[in-house]
């Protein structure tokens, strides 16, 4: 009769034991050689780590990208192809990646993009809706906010998994990632006025519209203060947290001002400047916070992050896009890009032109700059509409995208792209 054979702990090379106070130890036996006890101690390790890191999140979450407006995207794409087109009844908005806490891929993500009078959410992979998205009572046409949670733990009803839209009539809403019932909604302004996307930062959203800079408290939409710019906000662009040197707001007016002021308190006013020219784009904040201003008189002013003080102008030809900003390891400084008329222009820190490509065609939105320093940008209208690679040594590659106007990119932490063109949202990889 065979007898089971016994198996003693000494027979098991290594194994896990749990020690005082919760503390865990890996023990091997004196058998086992030490350079394997090194590879079973590595390999636990290393599944340890792939079991509790969570994967990279969507990295565009807000207008231009994040908290800065940079407009800089975590990956690249080798090359340009066509995928998916979504089509809609309304205009569509610039889109935003949103993912749960437990994200581990580019498919655990939603896009969300206003289309007209509604907000949509897409699957990355097909370019389907998920869901019925949700009706406004007024137009989007400014990016929605989805913030990145810090819980690993999904609450539909936290404050860290909500959606943050604004509408052409300064309505405010605090959404679920399913698009359902608002938790909140807030009207800022009453008629047709201008309004920016939302910014949320720690306990508060912020957003312009009319002549003020609003904080709204994320759990209820009420007002915690609001700010006077004495002007009409620049429309569309979400305005820029300071958040890792002096914790202030800044946000920008159509007649050429430059707010700075506290983030826990705006009427604290840190500084007021007027550029000389109107602003009718966007603006960035550099890695060092300085901010970098596109005017309408076809200059990008950058203002020092202390005082507001023109540090330096750059004369363009033609009214720009707002900058994209990436930080430029062999400087030690930021790399400013901005589009023309006709033309990409990459910049220092302290204003020198660095390189320059010519466009095919006039630039009709902001453009985005990668990892590598590859910079896409939509250029051409209606027909001639495209999609365009640029690097410092000219085009990598282009995508024709005839019909309309390319107004938003918004790019994945897979390195697809998604422009916002008309009444459509197309994907390139």
């Amino acid at each position: 009769m065979l007898r089971k054979p016994r198996m003693y702990l000494a027979d098991i090379p290594c194994h896990i034991v749990q020690r005082a106070h919760n503390r865990w130890a890996i023990l091997c036996s004196p058998r086992v050689a030490p350079w394997l006890a090194r590879v079973l101690v590595a390999s636990l390790l290393a599944a340890t780590l792939a079991c509790s890191t969570p994967q990279p999140r969507p990295s565009w979450w807000k207008g231009r990208a994040n908290h800065a407006n940079l407009g800089y995207a975590q990956a690249d794409t080798p090359g340009g192809r066509r995928g998916w087109t979504a089509k809609f009844s309304g205009f569509a908005s610039c889109a935003v990646l949103w993912a749960p806490p437990d994200h581990d891929d580019v498919n655990d993500s939603r896009i969300i993009v206003g289309t007209g009078p509604a907000v949509t959410a897409l699957v990355p992979a097909s370019g389907q809706s998920f869901g019925v998205g949700y009706d406004l009572t007024n137009t989007m046409n400014t990016c929605a906010a989805a913030p990145p949670s810090a819980a690993r733990v999904f609450d539909p009803a936290s404050l860290e998994n909500r959606i943050y839209i604004s509408t052409a009539a300064a309505e405010v809403y605090s959404l679920p990632p399913t698009l359902s019932s608002p938790f909140w909604k807030r009207d800022l302004v009453l008629g047709q006025v201008g309004a920016t996307g939302p910014t949320p930062w720690g306990d508060f959203i912020y957003v312009g519209a009319g002549r003020f800079l609003f904080a709204l408290k994320r759990s209820d939409g009420s007002t915690a203060w609001r700010a006077n710019l004495d002007a009409e906000v620049t429309p569309l662009f979400p305005p820029a947290v300071t958040f890792e040197v002096d914790n202030a707001v800044v946000i920008t007016a159509l007649n050429g001002t430059v707010l700075k002021v506290d983030a826990f308190d705006g009427t604290i006013e840190r500084w007021r400047v007027q550029i000389p020219a109107a602003i009718a784009s966007g603006f960035a904040l550099g890695v060092d916070f300085h901010v970098y201003v596109a005017g309408f008189d076809g200059a990008l002013y950058a203002l020092d992050r202390s005082d507001g003080h023109i540090r330096w102008r750059f004369a363009a030809t033609g009214p720009l896009q707002a900058p994209a900003v990436r930080f430029h390891g062999p400087e030690n400084a930021d790399r400013i890009y901005i589009a023309d008329e006709s033309t990409l222009i990459a910049l220092g820190s302290n204003g020198s032109e660095k390189w320059r490509v010519a466009l095919p065609a006039r630039a009709t939105c902001a453009p985005v700059v990668t990892p590598s320093e590859v910079v896409y940008v939509g250029v051409g209208f209606g027909a001639a509409a495209q999609l365009g690679a640029v690097a410092q040594d000219g085009q990598r590659w282009s995508v024709p995208l005839p019909g309309a106007d390319i107004r938003h990119l918004a790019v994945g932490e897979d390195g697809a792209i998604y422009a916002s063109a008309g009444n459509t949202l197309i994907k390139v990889q």
